[in-house]
């Protein structure tokens, strides 16, 4: 499958006018991974996952990515109310780090959508990571996941993770001039 890599906002119509250009905005991305062991702590690195190959590596997304929502399907066993945290870690620098930065004990037995503003969203979804906290410039993060505050005894949890990437060069998250 061919793979297209570019940087810049996607343009629509008359994208070309000097007076009012019309842009698309932000490019919707979506990064697949799970949880392999929901008891393992939570600065654990989550897999990446894909259909063809299954679970392979971390799940690093670019610098100055915008997690804006969250599918999960939980399927672990055992545990009183189970619960996980997912959060992220700066590939560059071991200081900055927040284990439960985008969920906060979200339900690991059940299926469910997390999006900003929700009980268990964490302080970091919906904001620029790696919250430019980095002392070496913007880079990638890796995401990290494990138990809450009410551990499973095992299975696994999947997800899927909604981002856009902010654009500091061409007007945020590119839908502006």
């Amino acid at each position: 499958m061919a793979r297209t890599t570019f940087s810049g906002p996607l343009r629509v119509g008359n994208a070309q006018k000097q007076n009012n250009p019309e842009f698309a905005g932000a490019v919707a991305l979506v990064a697949w991974g799970q949880i392999p062991d929901p008891t393992a702590a939570a600065t654990t690195d989550v897999q990446r996952w894909s259909f063809g190959s299954g679970s392979t590596g971390q799940l690093i997304l670019p610098p100055n990515s915008v997690v804006y929502r969250l599918e999960v399907d939980g399927a672990t066993s055992g545990g009183t109310n189970p619960t996980f945290n997912l959060g992220w870690k700066n590939a560059n620098d071991s200081t900055s780090f927040d284990v439960d930065g985008l969920v906060v004990n979200g339900d690991a037995d059940g299926d469910g959508i997390i999006k900003w503003g929700d009980t268990t969203a964490g302080d970091d979804l919906a904001t620029i990571l790696p919250n430019q906290q980095s002392t070496v410039g913007y880079d990638p993060i890796i995401i990290t996941g494990g138990v809450g505050n009410s551990a499973p005894t095992g299975g696994v949890i999947a997800f899927r993770i909604y981002y856009f990437i902010w654009d500091f060069t061409n007007g945020y998250d590119g839908s502006q001039k």
